[in-house]
Formats: C-alpha cells, sequence, structure tokens
C-alpha cells in the first residue's frame, strides 16, 4: 500500500481514509464483541467442567479484561513510535 499520498492535515485529520485499516477493523470489531459475549457462557461451562470456585472463575474474568487494561499502554507507545 503506497502511505505517500496520505498527507496529515493541520487539524489531525487525514486527507484519505487508509482502507485496509478501515476493513480490517470492521471485521474484527464483532470478533470482539462475540467474544465478549461468550465470555459469561464460557466462563459457567468451565465452572462446571473443572470444578472452579467462584473465585477461580472471576478470576478468569478478570483475566479477560484485565489483558485490555495492561495491553492499553505499551501499545499506545508503540502506536505513538510508528505513527505518521
Amino acid at each position: 500500500m503506497n502511505d505517500k499520498n496520505i498527507v496529515q492535515m493541520p487539524d489531525g485529520y487525514l486527507n484519505k481514509t487508509p482502507l485496509f485499516q478501515f476493513i480490517l477493523l470492521s471485521c474484527l470489531f464483532p470478533l470482539w464483541g462475540c467474544a465478549a459475549a461468550l465470555n459469561d457462557i464460557l466462563i459457567t461451562q468451565f465452572k462446571s467442567v473443572f470444578s472452579l470456585s467462584n473465585f477461580a472463575s472471576a478470576l478468569v474474568q478478570s483475566a479477560f479484561y484485565g489483558g485490555y487494561f495492561l495491553i492499553a499502554i505499551p501499545a499506545s507507545l508503540v502506536i505513538k513510535k510508528t505513527s505518521l
């Protein structure tokens, strides 16, 4: 993809939308939503199959959403270094 035609305007917007990134993000968004929606169902199944306690099942949920919290800062540093 040729990114030389994409110029950042003084107000921060781009003159052209990066189409591939937009399509990729648009396709991944429903997958993330599906994973988040299935999380509660899967935790109850894990609890019964693996004989998990309430604390252990809450830990599974915390680990799922804690990943978003822990990865946000390193991801922002990577974006800051690689952005236009």
